[in-house]
């Protein structure tokens, strides 16, 4: 029987609960936990061992170098550094594209050639950079994007009617990131236009506050406790579980971009269709002039970023 084997980069708050969602979603049937720390890669698998009984399937943890993640069919990514400040990212962006780099380099060696997550910020640019290196085949490299931002714009609404979370989905484009735009002509409750759903449910919505408010929410979480972990590793196990069973499910993706939206040459949080090919499909939705005005201007802040981490990994 062919088994689901996921990698995880990184032993830390992302990826220990990456790897805990993974097996509480029946994600996965083998999770590697790779970290350069070999002693809090361990402990983490041990911990993680001691709750497979109260999980829903039989999954097995375990710890692996590189050379151990070649037979992955998924490998996601959260090694990195992060920081909410601004005055630090640049030492965030080379840190990290240095690193990656690097951990890209192993696992070419490893002979792994599935699927590449990645998780670590700034999202949008190290995805473009892992794009860049040409290690695997195209729609086998891509990030979670704005998925996260999207599952929390859908529990702001959720606040704001009352309704289940499910009654909708929320969609955020752009950067994962402060640029990031919400394409509300996108935005149905249940097939329902939301300007018609909003005055049946008699309530109004700031745009501008909104959007806001999804950037804030990352900053008050990280001010509170120092990381955010839970949502990104709901988000980031939901996507492996859909390309191991080829759900060919649309999730809002960093994908590469090669003239979607009038793009080409960065990765961005766009719909994409996932399956066990990884993306393979980035669908171009019709956007209001005024909300690909905002696309527009958040590429090129992702473009921007690019070009800074090239600037950074010369010197």
């Amino acid at each position: 029987m062919h088994k689901r084997i996921l990698g995880i980069i990184g032993a830390g708050h992302v990826g220990s609960h990456i790897a805990y969602a993974a097996g509480m979603l029946d994600a996965a049937d083998i999770v590697k936990i790779c970290d350069i720390n070999e002693i809090a890669a361990a402990s983490q698998v041990q911990d993680l061992n001691d709750a497979v009984k109260f999980m829903p399937g039989k999954v097995h943890y375990e710890s692996a170098g590189y050379p151990e993640l070649g037979d992955c069919g998924i490998i996601i990514n959260t090694a990195g550094k992060t920081s909410m400040s601004a005055e630090n990212r640049d030492n965030e962006l080379i840190f990290t594209a240095r690193l990656i780099i690097s951990c890209m380099e192993k696992v070419q060696a490893s002979g792994f050639s599935g699927v590449f997550i990645n998780v670590a910020n700034p999202c949008d640019v190290i995805t473009q950079v892992i794009s860049e290196s040409g290690i695997l085949p195209e729609g086998h490299v891509f990030g979670t994007g704005t998925s996260l931002d999207s599952a929390r714009l859908t529990d702001y609404l959720s606040q704001l009617t009352g309704l289940n979370h499910n009654s909708f989905d929320g969609l955020v484009m752009g950067e994962h990131g402060d640029s990031q735009m919400i394409p509300w002509s996108h935005i149905d409750f249940m097939g329902q236009p939301f300007e018609k759903a909003a005055r049946e449910f008699g309530i109004h919505i700031d745009r501008e506050q909104a959007r806001k408010h999804i950037l804030d929410t990352a900053r008050r979480i990280y001010k509170g406790k120092g990381c955010t972990e839970f949502g990104i590793g709901a988000v980031a196990a939901s996507i492996a579980r859909a390309v191991f069973a080829d759900d060919k499910k649309i999730f809002m993706l960093s994908a590469p971009l090669h003239g979607e939206y009038g793009h080409t040459g960065i990765c961005a949080g766009v719909p994409a269709v996932v399956g066990q090919n990884g993306i393979e499909k980035v669908l171009e939705y019709d956007l209001t002039e005024e909300e690909r005005e905002q696309f527009n201007q958040s590429c090129e802040k992702i473009r921007q970023g690019v070009c800074r981490a090239h600037e950074l990994m010369k010197e």
